[in-house]
């Protein structure tokens, strides 16, 4: 288990993120935010955890980018 990973994540199967677009019922719009905020292509396999994080880092992202001072 490498040192970033936590319990959860090792013992959790990899799926494509297309998969767990369907299973997780993400919008298209979303999915395709989150995976190109992540530099994620078609069929790059992680686990739910790693794509839920991913998700909702990009939701709560500001639009434009980083704030300002």
């Amino acid at each position: 288990m490498a040192k970033t990973e936590t319990a959860a994540q090792a013992v959790q199967p990899e799926q494509t993120i297309e998969e767990l677009r369907r299973t997780t019922g993400t919008s298209i719009a979303l999915h395709y935010g989150a995976c190109a905020a992540e530099g994620w292509g078609p069929g790059k396999m992680v686990t739910q955890a790693a794509y839920e994080a991913a998700i909702k880092k990009f939701g709560n992202a500001p639009i434009g980018g980083a704030k300002k001072c």
